[in-house]
């Protein structure tokens, strides 16, 4: 047999869509999450779906968290029409079997708790856990595997986009490598080093903080887009680009997979 569920992530910039077997992420294809893309990428999922053999009948069912209520319709109608099947929005009425020391906990966004379930479920506590998204998240599990808070900050790309959007003269760039200097020596560099070590900065000081408030060894783990740039200056963390994915899955499982 090879059943298999279909798990998404739809995030500021991009839609994730995972396909796990056994338990485990088998695969997964990223998506700009707009209007436009998803709409357009009917031919990319049955090719995707080709390329790993799936079959609709194999499919037992998935679970969809979203950030971006606009493009719910669109996901749910794409995955409709290319594996056969409706999969249903997670929302507030659905069980998340972690403990929460929040003033709303429906505020609480579906990445976030993912992020925060997959932390309690996979690693020991106490756990720091930095999402470098659309938004970089950081979120704290205490000994008792609570989630305690979290804090925001613009990401990588929402930075990027800033610097470009804001100044008259600054250029619109990426950064998808290590700079090689922390000083730049020319805009593009300078713009990418004060980006890259800014966000190092909030990675570092952030485990510093984190480190401070339970006196003792705190599981780390470096998780979204941005996560795998930082894999050589951050080596205190465990980098899982899947961590979301991954908690959405367990949610799932806590729900309608059982």
């Amino acid at each position: 047999m090879n059943k298999y569920v279909l798990i998404v992530d739809c995030g500021n910039t991009n839609t994730s869509i995972g396909v796990f077997k056994e338990n485990k992420l088998y695969s997964r294809i990223d998506i700009p999450s707009s209007i436009d893309a998803i709409n357009g990428s009917l031919s990319r999922m049955l090719n995707f779906k080709k390329k790993l053999l799936l079959d609709d009948e194999e499919l037992t069912g998935g679970l969809i968290s979203s950030v971006v209520p606009s493009l719910n319709k669109a996901i749910i109608t794409l995955l409709k029409e290319a594996f056969g099947k409706s999969i249903p929005i997670m929302d507030n009425t659905y069980f998340f079997d972690i403990k929460m020391d929040v003033n709303n906990p429906n505020e609480v966004g579906g990445d976030l708790l993912a992020d925060a379930i997959a932390g309690k479920k996979l690693f020991d506590a106490p756990t720091l856990i930095i999402d470098l998204g659309t938004i970089t998240k950081l979120i704290v599990l205490d000994k008792n595997k609570k989630f305690i808070g979290t804090s925001f900050f613009p990401g990588v790309e929402t930075c990027l986009k800033s610097m470009k959007e804001k100044t008259a003269l600054l250029p619109e760039i990426s950064l998808n490598k290590r700079p090689k200097k922390f000083l730049g020596n020319n805009t593009v560099d300078a713009m990418q080093s004060g980006l890259y070590y800014g966000t190092l900065g909030l990675i570092k000081y952030s485990s510093i903080m984190v480190d401070d408030m339970f006196e003792g060894k705190v599981n780390k783990i470096l998780t979204g887009g941005n996560s795998i740039l930082f894999k050589n200056d951050a080596n205190e963390f465990i980098i899982d680009e899947n961590l979301v994915l991954k908690g959405i899955y367990l949610i799932y499982l806590d729900n309608i997979g059982k």
